[in-house]
């Protein structure tokens, strides 16, 4: 003979038929579900977990109410405790727990549709989703949970990877417009690429603005674009704010030697001796940073490049004074 908490349950779930709207259905302030009083369901909850402490215990009756549980909520016995577990953790009022049974098998229905795998999913992605799924129908929604976070993972890096394409393709662009000595178009063509590389990927991104500046160190000179030169000056001074001597000492030193070289370049455009006394210490700090990589191999170089800028800045000075 079934008890009277057993018979609760069979009660509750005759009644048990999940709607299409459990809100609408049930509302929110429910004091009766089915028939059966609130303070009913939490003894239908209390009767409920002592039936699920192990099949072995379980009289015919338990087995013949688990069974009619899975036919009116679509959900397997796991997954009804662990509906019952997450009831107890936030402390559902026992006049809800009839609404939370059918919102949970409504969300347990959803969920498994959406793990499908989909077209376009990647073979490690389509695997994990399908050990979530297998989570979920095990009611272990801590394992499904931690498998959706790796699931995350691997599609943040799939984005990552089509964002690192999208910008290697606007810095192939900017590699024709360099062919056709289009410097200004090639410059543009960097910044869109830079703009396109995701976080974490800094020196993707300064790659392609040192190139961006670079093409316009190549616009001012030949083409006598002393605005396209300033730009060049700006984008290589904040490129030395990402590229630290400390992070990255040789990337460091090439941006220098550029900054100098563009440096100089307008030094027979302006009368003064500012951006020659400038490009003097950038060359010497690349000095420094080529030193450490390379010890005295380039030292020559910017030995001449110093002593020619020394000569360049006396000669502008008694111009001056004249």
């Amino acid at each position: 003979m079934i008890d009277r908490g057993a018979s609760l349950l069979l009660g509750a779930l005759l009644c048990f038929a999940i709607p299409a709207d459990p809100v609408r259905a049930f509302g929110s302030d429910v004091e009766i579900i089915c028939g059966i009083p609130p303070e009913l369901f939490q003894e239908l909850k209390e009767e409920f977990d002592a039936a699920t402490q192990g099949l072995k215990e379980r009289t015919q009756e338990q087995k013949e109410l688990l069974a009619l549980l899975r036919e009116k909520l679509s959900l397997n016995e796991r997954q009804v405790a662990a509906a019952f577990q997450a009831a107890g953790e936030i402390d559902v009022a026992p006049e809800r727990y009839g609404e939370k049974l059918v919102e949970i098998a409504q969300r347990y229905a959803a969920l498994k549709e959406e793990l499908d795998a989909r077209p376009g999913d990647n073979p490690e992605i389509a695997a994990k989703k399908q050990e979530a799924a297998r989570a979920l129908e095990d009611g272990d929604l801590d394992l499904a949970d931690q498998l959706l976070d790796a699931v995350i993972a691997l599609e943040d890096q799939a984005l990552d990877q089509r964002a690192l394409e999208a910008a290697a393709t606007r810095a192939q662009k900017a590699e024709v417009a360099l062919l056709r000595l289009r410097y200004r178009e090639a410059a543009k063509s960097f910044t869109r690429a830079a703009q396109r590389v995701p976080a974490g990927h800094p020196e993707v991104k300064q790659d392609y603005l040192q190139r961006q500046a670079m093409a316009l160190y190549k616009q001012g000179v030949e083409f006598g674009d002393n605005e396209a030169l300033e730009e060049a000056i700006a984008f290589y001074r904040l490129a030395l704010e990402e590229r630290t001597r400390s992070r990255v000492p040789l990337n460091w030193a090439m941006t220098q030697n550029n900054l100098g070289n563009t440096l100089q370049s307008l030094e027979d455009r302006e009368s003064g001796t500012r951006r020659l006394e400038e490009a003097q210490i950038a060359f010497s700090a690349s000095a420094e940073g080529y030193a450490l990589s390379y010890g005295d191999r380039y030292q020559a170089y910017f030995n001449e490049k110093i002593s020619s800028l020394n000569i360049l800045i006396a000669e502008k000075r008694a111009e001056a004074k004249k």
